[in-house]
């Protein structure tokens, strides 16, 4: 099993294209998120990255990669300071390198920006272990083969697009935010009492599998430690320093964030999706569901059928 993808499938990942665009004028677009992580490729030129956070903007140069986790609004502009009109990503009319009729030299900056939207707040650990702002400087990119393709092959079919380059870009956009993914994972495997952490273990990733693999099975202590060649009170404890939380406890936020899933794109009954996420009876994962996300499975459905008719909802 493909851990991540089961993780981001479960919190229910949706993506769009933000921007893919020149700017020849300075401009400052802001890019709401918090409901998604932010992404954006600086393929030529230079931009700004604005948040609450930093007193002063972030420079990303060419060949740079910024990812904004979920919840951190900020702004893109193309001088160090605001002073350009400010837009709205969706609002981003700009010309094109393929426009022939555009002065190359007046170009500021060549922007792709994505959104990767988890509308429901991820409860999983994982999205605990993503920084507020992560970098990918193009000067490190020489240690990154995969990255290094990744974003080569993409600028070439933005600057000459060719049949079927829009399906290419997509494409990669998801290809590289899967290897950032990956080695934000690979960063953060030495920080004790993470997800990250968890997974660089063989025997707690093993277990971690065989829960993610199978929700329905009656799971306990004693079963994933035989599982896992361990005893019942050293898995436990081993579990428990790796991940900062216990294996039952893991295993009903997974539970109900499979739930959530079905809530939102089925009109099953709620005692039918308890049942196929391994819950006796409806009660037990009512109580249960309400004590992680707050409301109701009901009250949870009808929110979700009204922000469906958002305009920022994927």
């Amino acid at each position: 099993m493909d851990l991540l993808t089961d993780i981001l499938q479960q919190a229910g990942l949706k993506k769009r294209i933000l921007i893919q665009k020149s700017f020849f004028e300075p401009i400052a677009v802001q890019f709401p998120c918090s409901k998604s992580m932010g992404f954006h490729f600086v393929i030529s030129g230079e931009a700004f990255l604005h948040t609450p956070t930093q007193s002063e903007p972030i420079i990303l140069h060419k060949g740079d990669i910024a990812l904004i986790a979920r919840g951190y609004d900020h702004i893109i502009s193309t001088e160090k300071r605001i002073s350009a009109r400010l837009i709205k990503n969706s609002d981003s009319d700009t010309g094109n390198l393929t426009n022939k009729n555009v002065n190359l030299e007046h170009l500021k900056l060549t922007l792709i920006s994505g959104a990767y939207q988890f509308w429901n707040t991820p409860m999983h650990p994982f999205f605990k272990d993503v920084p507020k702002i992560w970098l990918l400087r193009s000067s490190e990119l020489e240690n990154f083969n995969q990255l290094n393709l990744s974003i080569n092959l993409l600028s070439k079919e933005f600057t000459n697009p060719e049949v079927g380059s829009d399906l290419i870009i997509q494409n990669m956009l998801d290809i590289l935010f899967s290897l950032i993914m990956r080695k934000i994972i690979s960063q953060k495997s030495t920080q004790q009492k993470s997800w990250s952490y968890a997974v660089n273990d063989f025997q707690i990733k093993k277990s971690i599998e065989l829960l993610h693999g199978d929700l329905k099975q009656n799971w306990s202590l004693d079963d994933l430690a035989k599982k896992v060649g361990m005893s019942r009170a050293g898995f436990a404890l081993k579990f428990k320093k790796s991940l900062g939380d216990t294996p039952l406890h893991y295993l009903s936020s997974i539970r109900i964030q499979k739930a959530i899933q079905h809530l939102i794109n089925t009109d099953d009954k709620i005692d039918s999706i308890a049942e196929s996420v391994g819950f006796n009876d409806a009660f037990t994962f009512s109580k249960v569901f309400k004590r992680i996300v707050g409301i109701s499975p009901r009250e949870f459905r009808i929110n979700d059928r009204a922000d469906k008719k958002l305009e920022t909802r994927f």
